[in-house]
């Protein structure tokens, strides 16, 4: 009977482990403002080195209980260390205060950006890009000033939310989204070896 309880506990601190996200968001964060027609760098962090490949990225939009599809932005296998992906948005894309990145890697956990902002593009500017999937319209029905939208939570599988302000605020971020990466890998590990010491005193 003990031991059945000790093998179900430590299973249990083997999930906790393994439910770190794969990556974590250090660009676009929350109130970050992007302007159409132009190229934005979306980048992110490993936090779990279970997570090899990058093989979504979704452009949503909405209140964090029933993001709307707006554009899938790429399906393309990127890997993990790449740190990056390079967005380049068309002038037709609409003026959006409540716009959300979902990252999906291999493990797939979708990582979500924290809420930012889209400008839109200078009147006149020549469009070169195209937007990939089909714009609704509830990009232009949701169009709000910075600062309006709803915030959640930026953890894999749940709402979206991050920490800090505008594209300014993203590098100094990473440092940061790196040491709460690590200190979730360190928490869960330092549960498991806490586990083990109960369990050699059981037995």
């Amino acid at each position: 009977m003990k031991f059945a309880a000790i093998v179900s506990f430590l299973a249990a601190s083997a999930a906790f482990v393994s439910a770190v996200p794969g990556i974590s968001i250090t660009a676009p964060i929350q109130n970050t403002v992007w302007q159409a027609g132009q190229s934005h760098i979306i980048s992110w962090i490993p936090t779990n080195s279970t997570a090899t490949t990058i093989t979504q990225i979704e452009y949503r939009h909405g209140n964090s209980a029933a993001l709307t599809l707006v554009s899938t932005l790429t399906t393309a296998n990127i890997p993990v260390s790449d740190g990056q992906f390079v967005w380049n948005m068309p002038n037709t894309t609409v003026a959006d205060g409540a716009c959300v990145l979902v990252v999906t890697t291999d493990k797939g956990d979708p990582t979500y950006s924290g809420y930012f902002v889209i400008q839109a593009a200078t009147p006149g500017a020549p469009d070169a890009f195209t937007l990939t999937g089909s714009p609704t319209a509830a990009g232009a029905a949701g169009a709000v000033s910075s600062g309006s939208s709803n915030a959640g939570s930026s953890k894999a599988g749940s709402a979206p939310s991050a920490s800090g302000s505008g594209d300014s605020a993203a590098s100094s971020s990473s440092s940061s989204t790196k040491s709460s990466g690590a200190s979730g890998l360190k928490a869960g590990v330092a549960a498991v070896i806490g586990a083990v010491g109960a369990a050699a005193m059981l037995l």
